[in-house]
């Protein structure tokens, strides 16, 4: 007599929230990701193929003990790859988004592959993304609603003049993307058999949150910078050490 219930939402919800081993094997995680990727990146050449430095970064993380989650690039502006035989030519700004698996826990991090100094322009459209990630990063707080952290990040783009981007949010745990969602409240609700919450959360500290912005000009060129935080009383703290102040 015994019935079987959807809990799937009931579970995602409860482990939002981090233990301290959780947050010791996401640091990991995030430090891992970070060292392939620089040490992947150090190859990138004008003439060179984005498919080496993918297959570097697999290298990297395998001997480091994780394994690959992904690793995606945009190449001109034209969305994102994550296989490709592109060659970088003179002047190249590349969206690059990777991340990696260690011991079942994800990290997802990104940022801007340059192959000459930005253009002014083009430099603005970063600084204007470093600016939204601070931000971004001082709202992380706990009691704010998941929706106030993109606000954030979207108040300071439109003081730099940006109106085509999508800075936005996620969880980080088992799942590369997790609950909370850190959008604009729709006003959809997280449900199962078991719960029925608002989809908009507040966030709690010890939660691991994901922010991301980008600018993708077609045919021309892409900008990206992503990190993960820990939330705390004075806002997100850095899972690792990440220079994210120039592409």
């Amino acid at each position: 007599r015994v019935e079987f219930v959807d809990c799937s939402n009931l579970i995602r919800l409860v482990r939002m929230v981090k233990t301290a081993a959780e947050i010791g094997w996401l640091e990991r995680a995030a430090a891992i990701g970070e060292e392939a990727a620089h040490a992947s990146l150090a190859d990138a050449r004008v003439g060179g193929s984005m498919r080496d430095l993918v297959q570097r970064f697999r290298v990297e993380v395998a001997q480091r003990g994780a394994d690959l989650d992904h690793f995606a690039f945009g190449v001109k502006g034209m969305g994102l790859a994550t296989e490709t035989d592109y060659i970088a030519v003179e002047g190249d700004a590349c969206y690059i988004d990777y991340g990696c698996v260690y011991q079942y826990y994800c990290s997802d991090s990104g940022l801007t592959l340059a192959f000459s100094p930005l253009s002014d322009e083009w430099a603005r459209k970063y600084e204007a993304l470093y600016a939204c990630l601070r931000a971004g990063t001082r709202a992380m707080v706990p009691g704010a609603r998941a929706s106030t952290v993109p606000a954030a990040m979207w108040e300071v783009l439109h003081e730099y003049g940006i109106s085509a981007s999508f800075p936005h949010g996620h969880g980080l745990g088992l799942e590369v993307r997790d609950y909370p969602i850190l959008v604009a409240d729709t006003g959809l609700r997280i449900c199962d058999e078991c719960v029925d919450e608002p989809a908009d959360l507040p966030l709690e500290a010890d939660m691991v949150l994901n922010l991301e912005a980008m600018v993708f000009a077609l045919g021309l060129a892409s900008v990206h910078i992503e990190q993960s935080f820990v939330v705390g009383r004075e806002g997100g703290r850095a899972l690792t050490v990440q220079d994210r102040t120039r592409p």
